[in-house]
């Protein structure tokens, strides 16, 4: 009795347990709602829009597939708490964790929910065919999901997991209905998915728009817009003046410099918010010559992350002092190792085997919010301890096949500080997401399996302290600033951006 109340408390400190396990289906308005369409101007593309066996989590794809799908949990959009969404409440018990699913959810095709087709999604994201970076990572925690009512299933998980129901608001985890998905086949999917989110999918052009039409029967409510279309524009200027004349709506990745621009503009305004992310360099330490750990040392000490915080953000970021976030269990706010010293960072490097071989640094440019100006500021910055720096921006593709051959030597990117360290650290085990590009030691596999199942918090509150420890000798990677979320929006449109990056649709956060 004594262990299942003290798993009851953990899973409370986590935001775990459902606050609002007795909260049933809202009503729904049936009011005429009038005709209006909201275009977006997005800065980079999609190439599927089949979640379950596509590649991420990634930026793109976390603001996109959550305007036709829906999750069985998601995340509070202020605190990133858990909170209902197909799922109203869910329980564990051991290896078991048991949710109850929402009544009366129709997918965009007319067909109800049931856990049939909840097992149904979870059997494609899970399927040993699936090769996707994401679906390997589910795979090291979900054994099974089964049906176990009509409107209940029942996951399984490989060892004792707390924290599951976290892993289930990533939109690559969506539900789709099995009769409707199978009868379209899996290449359809990639261009005409069915979902049960606010909008469905009526049109999808490779590189160019995605056209939704609204879900009239959404269990939320009724969606405000009654067509959104996404147009691909990939240049900020362009994005911008479209916003400005009227062509599109909302922005995605406004410039920190065009802020000020935008505020001062008729009929326009910018919106802006950190994200529970932050940009980094990620190091192959296995091989070429960024393996010799002094080199990374020298590169991380070369640069100055409050100058581009202040210079490239205006302040509106947040320089990196750990692999934490301040918002994430684990952080510890009186330590701080990572500095700016170039004078070390030359004796690093001189204490290296480093002897002018180039260093390829790549990043896909005009993904990130300012990632040209920060990846030109880094790399003057190693260019002054005496790197020799290949620079070296590429389309979203070629990047891509680079990247998952394990042939990046350093980049620019993001990666989530979700709630709790384990969500980032467990990426970087010997099973993780990043195993082409760095190898951990025993002990750190050891301290992170343990974290993941312990109900202990201080206990695994000082793991993640070591794991911090042994990241600080390793540095697989350089922490640089807290990511910022800055759109452009018309006059208006009533919306507000999340931590998670989503652009959000849903009657509870979008008005016209």
């Amino acid at each position: 009795m004594a262990a299942r109340q003290s798993r009851r408390e953990f899973l409370k400190t986590m935001g775990i347990l459902s606050a609002a396990t007795a909260i049933g289906p809202l009503p729904r308005p049936f009011l005429i709602q009038p005709a209006r369409t909201l275009t977006i101007g997005i800065n980079a593309w999609i190439a599927t829009l089949d979640v379950h066996p596509a590649i991420g989590p990634n930026l793109i794809g976390s603001r996109l597939y959550g305007l036709f799908h829906d999750t069985l949990v998601q995340n509070d959009p202020v605190d990133g708490s858990l909170q209902p969404m197909l799922a109203t409440e869910w329980e564990n018990d051991g290896l078991e964790w048991r949710f109850k699913l929402r009544e009366g959810v129709v997918f965009h095709d007319g067909s109800v929910m049931t856990a049939d087709d909840v097992v149904y999604s979870f059997g494609r994201l899970l399927d040993p065919a699936n090769e996707s970076a994401f679906s390997a990572n589910m795979k090291r925690f979900i054994a099974r999901v089964e049906e176990t009512d009509d409107l209940e299933v029942t996951f399984t998980s490989v060892n004792t997991d707390p924290l599951l129901p976290f892993r289930l608001t990533s939109y690559w985890t969506s539900i789709i209905p099995r009769a409707g998905s199978e009868a379209l086949g899996a290449e359809a999917l990639m261009t005409r998915p069915i979902g049960a989110g606010p909008y469905k999918v009526v049109e999808f052009r490779a590189d160019d728009r995605m056209v939704l039409d609204r879900h009239s029967e959404y269990w939320e409510g009724m969606p405000a817009a009654s067509q959104v279309i996404v147009r691909y524009i990939p240049e900020p200027s362009t994005r911008i003046g479209a916003l400005q004349t009227g062509e599109v709506d909302l922005i995605t990745q406004v410039p920190a410099d065009q802020i000020t621009i935008l505020d001062a503009a008729a009929g326009v305004n910018a919106v802006s918010t950190r994200v529970q992310g932050y940009i980094l360099n990620l190091f192959n330490t296995v091989k070429g010559p960024t393996a010799d750990v002094n080199v990374r040392r020298a590169m991380t000490l070369a640069i100055d992350r409050d100058l581009i915080v202040d210079e490239l953000w205006s302040g509106r970021s947040r320089a990196m002092t750990d692999f934490l976030l301040p918002t994430t269990f684990g952080f510890d706010p009186e330590r701080s190792f990572i500095r700016y010293d170039p004078d070390a960072a030359r004796a690093a490097l001189e204490a290296s085997s480093y002897a002018g071989e180039p260093i390829n640094f790549q990043f896909t440019g005009g993904y990130y919010a300012n990632d040209a100006l920060v990846s030109s500021a880094i790399d003057q910055m190693w260019r002054e301890i005496g790197l020799n720096i290949n620079l070296d921006p590429m389309e979203t593709a070629g990047y891509l096949d680079l990247y998952f051959a394990g042939e990046v030597m350093t980049n620019l990117q993001s990666f989530g500080s979700e709630a709790d360290a384990q969500f980032f650290f467990e990426n970087w085990a010997s099973e993780g997401l990043f195993t082409t590009y760095y190898r951990p030691s025993a002990e750190f596999d050891e301290l992170i399996l343990r974290a993941s199942q312990s109900l202990d918090q201080s206990q695994r509150y000082a793991d993640f302290r070591r794991i911090v420890e042994i990241f600080e000798n390793d540095l697989p990677l350089s922490p640089l600033y807290q990511n910022v979320d800055i759109f452009g929006v018309r006059d208006g449109v009533t919306w507000h951006p999340r931590l998670d990056s989503l652009i959000d649709l849903r009657p509870h956060n979008f008005s016209l």
